[in-house]
C-alpha cells in the first residue's frame, strides 16, 4: 500500500526523475531532454530546498513514485528563487537568447526559463497565494 510522507533530501534524485518521466504533459519526457535534470531543476528541486514543509512523496515497496510539492506563498517563493536558486543555475545553463524561440531545443527552452522565470500575476496571488505540483508515475 502506498504511503504519503514528507520528502527528504535523500528523495531529491527521485523527484528529478519523476519530473522528467512526467514532463511531457504527464508522459515520459526522457527522450526530449539531453540533460536529465534540467526540467526538475525548475519544477521540482526548488521546493525540496526552499519549501520542505510542503514537499511530500508517495512511496510504496518499489520506491518513490510520485510527489506533491508546493508553497503557501508563491510571491515569496519566487523572490527566494530569484535570490538563491536561479543565480547558480544561470552559471550552469547559458541563456539561449541568440537562438530564435521557435528553433530552441527543449533543453534551451528550460534554460531560457531559468534566465527569465515567469512570475505569477500579483492580482491572482491576492486571492490565490499558494500553488502546488502533483506528479505521479504510472
Amino acid at each position: 500500500m502506498p504511503t504519503l510522507r514528507s520528502a527528504r533530501e535523500t528523495d531529491r534524485a527521485a523527484l528529478l526523475s519523476i519530473c522528467l518521466e512526467t514532463g511531457d504533459s504527464g508522459q515520459d519526457a526522457t527522450a526530449l531532454y539531453r540533460d536529465p535534470v534540467i526540467l526538475g531543476q525548475v519544477y521540482a528541486a526548488p521546493y525540496l530546498t526552499f519549501a520542505p514543509d510542503f514537499a511530500f512523496v508517495l512511496e510504496d515497496d518499489q520506491g518513490v513514485g510520485g510527489y506533491v510539492l508546493g508553497t503557501p506563498d508563491t510571491a515569496a517563493f519566487e523572490d527566494t528563487l530569484e535570490r538563491e536558486w536561479w543565480p547558480p543555475l544561470r552559471l550552469q545553463y547559458p541563456d539561449p537568447q541568440t537562438t530564435p524561440p521557435a528553433e530552441r531545443t527543449p533543453d534551451e527552452r528550460i534554460a531560457h526559463l531559468i534566465h527569465h522565470p515567469p512570475r505569477a500575476p500579483r492580482e491572482l496571488l491576492t486571492t490565490y497565494p499558494a500553488h502546488l505540483h502533483i506528479d505521479l508515475l504510472p
